[in-house]
């Protein structure tokens, strides 16, 4: 938590429900020099140049429509002096097998979602699918009988099609360390990045 140590923190999210989350949370542990604004993803951020002391971004830049434009945001709002930290998945961590992948959320006691994840390492992007399906989670995985990716086959989809209600598609950059590094020097951060994680 970084309020204690600083004058003011003003996060800045999508999700209008994350939003009011942090409000909340802010509130109950009686922090008071935060304030939380929503905004549109991929769009310009609302502060004016030469904003900000620091950013911390944490697994947020890969979720926007263009990471290296959201990169060069964070870059106009950023003092000359400030710095940036980044928190990123880095997608080699999925090597060897882990590439594709399924994922099982229960929404209430009759629905769950059902996610797919086709994640291309060498290209440094990964597609999800989402589907809302009217069964439990545990009527779900009873119905797969295993649920591993290769399950999920195209008879399995017919058969559980008239239970879907929902489908969400998404495609998402996740930039690799070296990327992220020559993408910072491009736009014109000066110091070189370090990094502690391997990508």
């Amino acid at each position: 938590m970084i309020a204690p140590f600083v004058k003011q923190v003003i996060g800045i999210d999508a999700s209008k429900k994350r939003i009011e989350v942090c409000k909340d949370n802010a509130k109950r542990l009686g922090i008071k020099n935060t304030q939380f604004i929503y905004y549109s993803s991929g769009s310009r951020l609302p502060f004016p140049d030469n904003f900000f002391d620091g950013i911390m971004a944490a697994s947020s830049i890969e979720q926007t429509p263009n990471s290296k434009e959201t990169l060069k945001e964070l870059y106009r709002v950023l003092k000359p002096s400030g710095k940036i930290r980044i928190y990123y998945e880095a997608l080699n961590r999925y090597k060897n097998g882990k590439e594709n992948d399924i994922w099982i959320a229960k929404l209430n006691q009759q629905t769950c979602k059902l996610i797919l994840y086709f994640r291309n390492i060498e290209e440094e992007y990964a597609i999800q699918y989402g589907l809302t399906i009217s069964l439990s989670k545990e009527e779900l995985i009873k119905l797969l009988g295993e649920t591993t990716f290769n399950s999920i086959t195209i008879e399995f989809l017919e058969t559980i099609k008239p239970l879907i209600s929902k489908a969400q598609f998404s495609k998402l950059q996740h930039p690799s360390g070296q990327t992220y590094t020559r993408w910072l020097k491009e736009i014109g951060f000066k110091k070189n990045p370090t990094n502690s994680w391997r990508s």
